[in-house]
């Protein structure tokens, strides 16, 4: 590594790649001892590259599934707040992908058009209050017997 490379790098990488490319000639079946030995640099440098590649595009596929959930929880919390249930969003057919802006952030308003969907897809619109059978039907003479005096008279026998 020329001096140049060491400004660039971040305290512990240049561990991480040497163990990485470790690993890589396990696989390999090679050996940088006897690379370096033999003057084929060029292929060690060229599998630590590759075993650093794939770390890299692993970190990417472990982020975006991190987005993605982070994505999901703030989709189904503005569902919530919308008095909907996020699976209804999915038996509707929406994806998380068409909720998302062009910046890949969340769309309150795509989302908020979504739940409206699904409401109508679903059925699950406002529901008006079931009128109580019972309401207003106090304080009428129903001429009915005192139910209060029969429970404590005395019983007959």
């Amino acid at each position: 590594m020329t001096t140049t490379d060491v400004d660039n790098v971040t305290p512990g990488a240049e561990v991480n790649a040497d163990a990485s490319s470790n690993a890589n000639d396990d696989v390999t079946g090679a050996n940088t001892d006897t690379d370096t030995q033999g003057g084929s640099d060029g292929k060690s440098r060229e599998a630590r590259y590759r075993v650093e590649r794939n770390q890299a595009r692993a970190e990417v596929d472990r982020l975006s599934g991190v987005v993605a959930a982070m994505q999901q929880r703030e989709v189904d919390r503005l569902c919530e707040a919308a008095d909907l249930k996020p699976k209804a969003l999915a038996a509707a057919g929406v994806e998380l992908a068409d909720l998302l802006g062009d910046d890949g952030t969340v769309d309150v308003e795509k989302v908020n058009d979504a739940v409206g969907v699904a409401r109508e897809e679903l059925g699950l619109g406002p529901r008006a209050p079931k009128a109580s059978p019972t309401q207003g039907q106090f304080g009428r003479d129903g001429g009915g017997s005192d139910d209060w005096a029969a429970a404590f008279a005395p019983s007959p026998e």
